[in-house]
């Protein structure tokens, strides 16, 4: 049942967590802190208030091989093998969660920033020298 490589967990309620958690589209690539995240993330459905301990090999199973978690309609759990790596998971996590939630309250429908920045590279060394990862991600207006 336990994730024997983790040390560490930490589980958060914060608005900006909440918030994404009740999003069906849940965490979306907006940010360079949500790619972080893009394909490593589990998700686990709200069963009410945690009275059932069964439900937790269902947490692991959600988790899968992943260091986060989004809760759906409940908040957002990180791990790591360390207290500071569970805590530098949280804290990106968490950043992603405000850059998403103040995207969309400016652009709520930011296409051109999640097709751009969901078709990033996942590393820097396909990047040409002197060129943007996601050229022009962010530059534009909503719809255009």
């Amino acid at each position: 049942m336990a994730r024997h490589d983790l040390g560490c967990v930490i589980h958060t309620h914060t608005a900006d967590g909440i918030a994404v958690a009740c999003d069906p589209r849940g965490l979306m690539p907006l940010s360079q802190h949500a790619l972080k995240f893009h394909g490593r993330i589990g998700y686990h459905p709200y069963e009410g208030i945690a009275f059932d301990l069964e439900e937790r090999a269902r947490l692991v199973e959600s988790l899968g091989p992943h260091s986060a978690m989004v809760l759906r309609n409940h908040g957002l759990i990180a791990a790591g093998r360390t207290i500071a790596e569970a805590f530098l998971n949280i804290f990106f996590l968490e950043r992603a969660c405000q850059a998403q939630v103040r995207a969309l309250s400016a652009c709520p429908i930011p296409s051109c920033l999640q097709r751009q920045c969901s078709s990033a590279p996942r590393t820097s060394s396909s990047r040409k020298k002197g060129s943007s990862t996601r050229p022009g991600c962010g530059r534009r207006r909503c719809g255009s």
